[in-house]
């Protein structure tokens, strides 16, 4: 177990079926309190907890191990300072801090994580929905080290729910150094919910009431959503330096409003490529990346039972709906993927287009 100074500049890898599904409470009244807790936002996922809900405070402290275990090469295994933890999520350093550090750790300990035929894998152009059950932290202990005068943390992060981050196609790369300049949760939500949908896209479209369940916004009326979105998009483009996310409102009909988000192609290019399912590099001093091998199998074999077809649901489409799914997943493609859709039409991008055929939603 090694310690190292993060680079809040760098990109976490997150599986997207964990950016779909929130997995914090916008709620924090509700969240704060110490009872049992069976929270369900989205139809067939679910987390149950004996003590409270985790965060927007708890998230990030998530996402920081995560990071910690990628430059490390996936070790689930990782130590801390108290210290280390709150200075580099931008968590002011107190007695009251180190205090709700102690509780983020019993949270994401108590939390179980339950998708019924919900969690999509993805493979060989194809996508398909299981059933699975994760825990988060399966140890944490903290003492006080006498030599140092200081608190050190040990966790160990469920390998079994850390595989599935690592090594499954379906993921998405976050920035840290934005998640942790975000203030608050509804942003920290809706920039899970735009970095899992603009993949491979340059531009994405939904219902304004649609993506106020995602997040979830308590709204009834589309004008209302959209007068909490915008400011969110401010907040999400501050904390990310720069104009990234730009948001343009039609209105088709009274009482509609769809959002067609779109994303600065310089800023897009700043995101690393991740390889897939490789490693990443180490940092100095951490354990030798060979080390990760030993991590468990997969916990959702790649099978095809129950799997989706994207041409099965193409073909499913009318001929008009056929045409604004091709409209609309053109104007999806990079500058690769479209010349090799325009070349070899359908059969060249056949991976994207599953992927992006799981999540069209056709606008009755």
């Amino acid at each position: 177990m090694t310690t190292s100074k993060c680079n809040k500049s760098q990109f976490i890898r997150q599986n997207k079926n964990f950016l779909n599904h929130p997995m914090f409470a916008i709620d924090e009244i509700t969240a704060n309190q110490e009872e049992k807790h069976c929270w369900s936002p989205v139809k067939g996922f679910r987390l149950e907890t004996d003590y409270k809900l985790p965060t927007k405070t708890d998230q990030v402290v998530l996402y920081f191990f995560m990071l910690r275990s990628q430059e490390l090469g996936w070790q689930p295994e990782l130590v801390f300072s108290k210290h280390e933890i709150l200075k580099n999520c931008s968590i002011p350093v107190s007695k009251k801090s180190y205090e709700r550090l102690q509780d983020t750790l019993e949270r994401w300990f108590q939390i179980r994580v339950y998708f019924q035929d919900s969690f999509v894998c993805a493979e060989k152009g194809k996508t398909h929905k299981v059933s699975g059950a994760f825990h988060i932290l399966d140890a944490y202990d903290s003492h006080q080290e006498k030599s140092a005068g200081r608190s050190k943390i040990h966790i160990r992060i469920s390998p079994s729910w850390l595989n599935v981050v690592r090594s499954h196609a379906f993921f998405e790369m976050l920035d840290f150094r934005a998640i942790t300049n975000i203030s608050s949760p509804l942003s920290l939500r809706l920039y899970e919910i735009l970095s899992k949908n603009f993949y491979q896209r340059e531009s994405w479209k939904i219902d304004a009431l649609k993506l106020a369940a995602m997040i979830p916004l308590q709204v009834k009326y589309a004008s209302l959503c959209i007068n909490k979105i915008k400011p969110l998009i401010s907040q999400i483009n501050k904390a990310c330096g720069g104009e990234v996310y730009f948001l343009e409102v039609k209105k088709p009909v009274r009482g509609v409003a769809i959002l067609h988000f779109r994303k600065n192609q310089k800023a897009a290019s700043l995101i690393p490529e991740s390889p897939f399912p490789g490693l990443p590099a180490p940092v100095p001093g951490a354990s030798p990346a060979g080390e990760a091998k030993a991590m468990p199998i997969p916990l959702f074999s790649e099978s095809q039972d129950n799997d989706f077809d994207a041409m099965d649901f193409f073909n499913s489409l009318s001929e008009e709906e056929q045409k604004t799914l091709l409209t609309d997943f053109e104007a999806s493609l990079n500058t690769y993927n479209l010349n090799r859709y325009k070349t070899k039409g359908l059969k060249g991008v056949k991976i994207p287009f599953a992927g992006f055929c799981a999540g069209y939603e056709v606008k009755k």
